[in-house]
């Protein structure tokens, strides 16, 4: 990068000479097997600088770094100057690309410097000559880079190299040069982390950037382009659920841009700023809000470039219409022919919030959208497919889940569905092989364990447990869907209402899954609750044990039969017991101290274990 323009040999302790290195260009890398050198330029064996004859210290290496040399000019003379980089191996910042900037010109000019056009992020800012900016972490993938004048931001140049791509877990050196013969800037990037030589990005003025507009709200719309005073239009009658892309010329105006949705008639539903970078690819989401002002909102995201793993899709969520963040998270399912319990996908999502990128398993999937506030609640439940290498959009509001397909801009409607729970309900011999629909496949259900999914409204789903099988067809996204297989393989229902969950009580019912056996349920706690039956016998029971006050809730729940609920209206530890009253009393199952929570019913499972004796299951109904 000298002023000179000439080719340069380049010495130091401990490696072969750099030798006819030309303008604008890189040697390759060399390791240097000591620890301190000394280090000379030349030109045409003539010596331009030498620490060991300016009297200076060694340069000492760390371990596992690179020293990147620079020759350069000092400013506004011809005498020599290089500068050092040291890089460090372990700076790689997971994901993400790192660039610094490097002011090899020799004149007197500050430079800011821009990924994209000169709105874009300013990874150098006021670079005088000589100076070494700080490292930037940015999102890998294409950008062109725009060089401005610091004392008033005028564009100096924009340049760009086809095909180049700034990739993850690498770290950049952007080097500003001038031309040896015109002085006209000139722009290099070199991977400090790969043996690739040094990359001249050009000049130019021609860099593009595509906009895809989806709407997905109720009414039809027109989009444009604001650029100061400027409308380009992107789009004019945009139908519901359709999409418009258009390509657009970037870097070609100083001027604030915003996306402006408009009514048919001329009427402003949604206008968003944006920040359009060469070859970017941008999503803007128009749907509809209740908590805004026109009861619309417009989204819009810059897609990313990253790397979507096997088997997997990337998806992003846009939160829109709700009073309060939500969660989503995914349910029972079978994956790549393993079985997933379920995940937490979003762990919070405000109204107009956009989450960050992830990756999600492709296949079927099914949704529970709930509330993060405790105790936690479903709002709603949906089922739909993913497809593998794909990148969607979710945008969820209370009326609807669409998911968008940010590759063929398909805008798809997950189905709408209803909750479904699948219960063992065997001793530890039953190992029942479970199918649900598509959506779990030959999962072998563990003692006391529980499969707890999503089935579609209105359509068919098959059951299945070993060779035996039934079809539930979901009619109300309100009932739960409960199923429990029994020791002899039956698949029992017993479904139940989301409405007889109350926010501010707790609602426990008894399930007697006991072959044969006729039970009572007794429980103890601190006050009288409701639905008190048949005391008498409870005082009998209560005269065999002092130390405890009895009462008896539930009479007579007979083999496969569930109880009515018992209300409890405060949050406390109870004690219960399922017993067959008689002289004495015979005591299937008993459970002490089990801390029950307001807000959530509880289903109690009485169940056979081995040689003739019982055991309960604690399963909370959503």
């Amino acid at each position: 990068m000298s002023r000179d323009g000439l080719p340069k040999t380049f010495l130091i302790d401990g490696c072969r000479d750099f030798t006819d290195i030309q303008f604008g260009s890189s040697s390759d890398l060399q390791v240097n097997t000591i620890d301190s050198a000394h280090y000379s330029l030349l030109s045409n064996g003539t010596l331009l600088y030498s620490t060991k004859a300016l009297l200076m210290q060694k340069l000492s290496f760390f371990r596992n770094t690179i020293q990147t040399f620079i020759s350069t000019s000092n400013a506004g003379t011809d005498t020599a100057r290089i500068l050092q980089l040291s890089t460090f191996r372990t700076d790689i910042a997971k994901g993400k690309a790192i660039i610094r900037v490097v002011n090899a010109c020799s004149d007197s000019i500050a430079y800011n410097v821009h990924l994209g056009c000169e709105q874009g992020e300013i990874i150098a800012e006021s670079l005088q000559s000589g100076s070494i900016s700080s490292d930037n972490q940015t999102i890998p993938g294409k950008s062109a880079i725009t060089l401005t004048k610091a004392n008033d931001n005028a564009v100096i140049a924009i340049f760009d190299r086809q095909g180049f791509v700034f990739s993850a877990d690498s770290i950049y050196t952007v080097i500003i040069g001038k031309d040896k013969n015109s002085s006209t800037p000139r722009l290099w990037i070199l991977n400090e982390l790969s043996n690739v030589p040094l990359t001249e990005f050009q000049i130019t003025n021609s860099l593009q950037a595509g906009i895809t507009v989806f709407n997905v709200s109720n009414v039809t719309i027109q989009t444009s382009l604001m650029q100061g005073n400027d409308f380009i239009p992107l789009g004019t009658g945009n139908q519901p659920n359709t999409s418009d892309s258009l390509i657009i010329t970037t870097c070609n105006t100083r001027e604030q841009q915003k996306i402006v949705i408009k009514d048919p008639n001329g009427r402003i539903l949604a206008e968003e700023s944006i920040v359009i970078s060469p070859y970017g690819s941008y999503s803007c989401i128009f749907t509809s809000n209740k908590y805004s002002a026109t009861g619309y909102s417009l989204y819009t995201i810059k897609n990313s470039n990253s790397t979507i793993p096997n088997n997997m899709c990337m998806v992003r969520t846009i939160s829109t219409g709700y009073d309060q963040s939500i969660a989503i998270n995914t349910a029972a399912r079978t994956v790549n022919n393993i079985f997933e319990s379920g995940r937490v996908l979003f762990e919070s999502i405000s109204n107009g919030f956009i989450s960050d990128e992830k990756p999600v398993f492709s296949g079927s999937i099914p949704l529970l959208i709930q509330t993060t506030s405790a105790p936690q609640a479903i709002l709603h439940q949906y089922i739909g497919q993913l497809s593998e290498g794909k990148k969607y959009i979710f945008v969820v509001s209370p009326e609807k889940y669409i998911c968008i397909d940010n590759v063929t801009r398909d805008i798809i409607e997950f189905e709408k569905g209803a909750i479904v729970q699948i219960i063992h309900a065997g001793t530890n011999n039953l190992k029942p092989l479970i199918s649900l629909g598509n959506t779990i496949i030959q999962t072998q259900l563990q003692t006391d364990g529980i499969f707890t999914s999503v089935i579609p409204i209105n359509r068919s789903t098959r059951i299945t447990a070993h060779n035996k099988s039934i079809s539930i067809n979901a009619t109300d996204a309100n009932i739960r869907y409960c199923f429990m297989i029994d020791e002899s393989m039956d698949i029992l229902d017993y479904s139940y209402n989301a409405s007889q969950v109350d926010r501010k009580l707790t609602k426990i019912r008894i399930v007697n899954l006991g072959p044969g056996i006729e039970t009572d349920l007794y429980l103890d706690y601190d006050i009288r609750l409701f639905n008190i039956v048949d005391t008498n016998k409870a005082r009998a029971l209560e005269i065999r044990n002092n130390n405890r006050d009895f009462y008896s809730q539930i009479r007579g729940i007979t083999y496969k039969q569930s109880s009515d609920y018992v209300t409890i209206d405060r949050e406390r530890r109870l004690s219960f017991s399922l017993i067959k009253w008689q002289e004495p009393p015979l005591v299937y199952a008993s459970l002490n101290n089990v801390l029950i929570s307001l807000g959530k019913n509880y289903c109690i499972l009485l169940v056979p274990d081995f040689n003739g004796t019982y055991r309960t299951i604690i399963r909370q109904e959503y």
